[in-house]
């Protein structure tokens, strides 16, 4: 003996079944879009360190409204000619110097 589905019972079914679907894909999205909040609100709301700041105060070394004259002293009296050399011969060789500021 066959049993007969009525076509109500069919679209119950098939409602029942499409409600479950939705259900798991709004689930899914909630979730998603909880994700995409958080990270995004930790993301931004760090802040980028500038070390550029340290040294740029008003009035700095390197602030272009002020002239600076700048004052270096070799302690080697041949420092010309040994300065030409070691940039053929020897490029990482320092020799010292002394640097003053608006003297």
């Amino acid at each position: 003996m066959k049993r007969q589905i009525s076509a109500e019972v069919l679209v119950k079914a098939y409602l029942s079944k499409n409600q479950q679907l939705m259900k798991f894909v709004l689930r899914i999205q909630v979730k998603l879009l909880l994700a995409y909040f958080v990270t995004s609100f930790s993301i931004s709301g760090q802040s980028l360190h500038d070390p550029q700041q340290n040294y740029e105060p008003t009035g700095g070394l390197f602030d272009e409204d002020s002239l600076r004259q700048f004052s270096l002293t070799f302690y080697r009296n041949d420092y010309h000619q040994y300065l030409k050399n070691a940039w053929y011969y020897a490029p990482s060789e320092r020799i010292p110097a002394q640097l003053e500021l608006n003297g």
